[in-house]
């Protein structure tokens, strides 16, 4: 039996618009993926080292109802598991659906390690810099010339 301990999943899906200072990216260039880094372990809580370790991802709206065939959003793969530490891009394979982060306020992710659900699910949350988006959620089309300026921080020119 394995063990999935201190699983961090971090939102990594909306940090920055901008990669550097004066570099206007477009928001297909915005990674669209939650990085997920864990520690598997055996029955007696020492790291695995395992090839092709068999992961399931699931996404619901729900902290523990429902099964795995009514998740919002799956995506297996398989890891290899080097000293326990396993790292993944959530939606680098399958995409993840702006809808999931815009219909949903609560949003859970539960893990599956060789077939077994590792417990509790953990709550998606937002990354810090994703607060600095949420003020553009209602904008409607429309676009942006000359100068911008964020707080008075940034100067990015757009043509």
């Amino acid at each position: 039996m394995k063990h999935l301990n201190r699983a961090i999943p971090t939102l990594a899906f909306a940090l920055l618009a901008l990669t550097s200072i004066g570099t206007p990216v477009s928001a297909s260039e915005i990674p669209r993926m939650i990085s997920y880094q864990g520690i598997v372990t055996d029955s007696e809580g020492d790291p695995v080292t395992q090839p092709g370790l068999s992961f399931r991802f699931l996404i619901y709206d729900d902290s523990t109802a429902g099964e795995p065939g009514s998740a919002l959003w799956i995506e297996v793969t398989e890891k290899d598991v080097v000293d326990g530490f396993v790292i993944h891009n959530m939606g680098s394979l399958i995409p993840m659906p702006d809808s999931l982060f815009t219909k949903f306020d609560e949003l859970w992710l539960e893990v599956m390690v060789d077939g077994e659900s590792v417990e509790p699910r953990t709550r998606i949350v937002s990354s810090g810099y994703a607060f600095r988006v949420s003020t553009i959620d209602a904008a409607t089309g429309g676009a942006i010339t000359g100068d911008v300026s964020i707080d008075g921080r940034l100067n990015v020119e757009q043509s």
